[in-house]
């Protein structure tokens, strides 16, 4: 009965600690930008984190993005080559400042062994291919945390964010080759705000946080249950 009693306590304790470092999250704000043709810049504009709810610990970036299009090249050499093509585009979201936040390189990538020059730039036969349906994902996670950070993202109103999706195509072989690319990007940004909770409010864009134990409470607490589990260990010795 008293080892039940122990393991009971001690349990207790490791609850009320484990609440007391528990952190909340406000619900993900989702943007999407539309597929476009590559080298282009736009604004996405976010919700500010609502100060009432607590302390902003962390500002959590998803960033997903999506190239289409195609690819094709032509050997001009008269010997074959190994021929290596990415359908690229580099996504990036910056802060209002101008410095970037997070940055992710999508890519469609194609090989292959091709001849000698057939006479023809017409990016087909033994010199030459055509790609016209390429396409690749790519998604990056990334968290600020720092003071600079998580003051920019707090308070009323909102935060207008830059993205840009920049083709960044190429392709490698022989020096006399010649190629053709065009590019599409989309992509999605979600936003998450993490942090501390004050009392049980219902956060900006719905999200919710939980009564958190004053540090106090939780010394007197552990305090407490310790010396419980001091004395029943003085029971059972003496007994």
């Amino acid at each position: 009965m008293r080892k039940i009693a122990q393991f009971a306590i001690a349990l207790g304790l490791a609850s009320c600690l484990g609440i007391y470092a528990k952190a909340d999250q406000t619900t993900p704000q989702t943007l999407s930008v539309t597929l476009r043709p590559t080298d282009y810049t736009t604004n996405l504009v976010f919700n500010k984190f609502d100060v009432s709810l607590g302390t902003l610990t962390g500002v959590e970036f998803t960033l997903t993005g999506h190239i289409s299009g195609s690819a094709a090249f032509e050997n001009t050499a008269h010997v074959g080559a190994t021929v290596n093509m990415q359908l690229r585009a580099d996504i990036s979201l910056a802060r209002p400042v101008g410095s970037q936040i997070d940055l992710a390189s999508v890519v469609a990538s194609t090989t292959d062994q091709t001849g000698a020059f057939d006479g023809t730039i017409d990016f087909a036969g033994t010199s030459g291919k055509t790609y016209s349906n390429l396409s690749a994902d790519q998604t990056k996670s990334v968290t600020l945390s720092s003071n600079s950070d998580v003051s920019l993202f707090q308070g009323p109103g909102t935060i207008s964010l830059g993205f840009s999706a920049i083709g960044q195509s190429s392709a490698t072989g022989l020096g006399n080759l010649v190629t053709k690319f065009t590019s599409s990007a989309s992509a999605t940004a979600t936003l998450i705000y993490l942090y501390t909770p004050l009392g049980n409010p219902v956060g900006q864009g719905g999200g919710q946080s939980t009564q958190v134990p004053e540090p106090s409470s939780i010394a007197l607490t552990a305090i407490g249950g310790l010396a419980i589990l001091l004395a029943t260990r003085r029971r059972t010795r003496t007994s």
